[in-house]
């Protein structure tokens, strides 16, 4: 009995001394003098860099100039590309609104929109006659919904295919798509 008494008044002593033990800091926390001038003098530089406009690139600049104008150039040949891609997509859609009603009779494939890209990953794609054109390397989504696949198509090239243009076969692990593989690799050759 009397050693239970003992190990109750350790334990009571180590439970009312342990919050104070832990409090105390094997550091010294109160900073010295040149500590705080250094504090100080940081703090000030940090509000004056908050404070102080960025410098915006001199437009008189002939360097700038010729950057700026390089740029431009090279927006507007992207913007052209990618006004010509759109363009040919639509034309593309508008011949071919029901490219789909060729699989009649193959219900059991899915569309890919609802679909986790993990399921899809490594996965082969082939065409709608069979041939295989590559594998899915990468899923690109939008609020957990896939919006396109990128897809090696051999010789280190790859493409990104919309999720319209692909249908997923569960009974045989394969992606499908109803492009062409010509249609497939002039995407991936293209430069934007």
């Amino acid at each position: 009995m009397t050693r239970l008494l003992g190990t109750t008044a350790i334990a009571a002593t180590l439970l009312f001394a342990a919050p104070a033990y832990a409090q105390r800091s094997p550091y010294n926390t109160n900073p010295t003098p040149e500590e705080r001038a250094q504090t100080n003098q940081l703090n000030d530089q940090a509000v004056q860099d908050a404070q102080t406009p960025p410098m915006a690139p001199v437009a008189s600049d002939p360097d700038f100039a010729a950057k700026q104008a390089e740029y431009d150039r090279q927006m507007r040949a992207y913007n052209a590309q990618k006004d010509a891609y759109e363009q040919a997509r639509a034309a593309y859609r508008a011949d071919h609104p029901h490219r789909w009603y060729v699989l009649f009779g193959y219900d059991n494939r899915r569309v890919l929109g609802n679909m986790s890209g993990d399921d899809l990953m490594d996965l082969r794609v082939r065409t709608q006659q069979g041939d295989t054109i590559g594998h899915v390397r990468s899923v690109d989504t939008d609020h957990g919904k896939i919006n396109r696949v990128r897809v090696s198509t051999g010789e280190g090239t790859s493409t990104w295919i919309d999720a319209d243009d692909l249908r997923f076969d569960p009974a045989n692990r394969v992606v499908v798509t109803d492009l062409t593989r010509g249609e497939v690799d002039t995407m991936a050759h293209a430069r934007f």
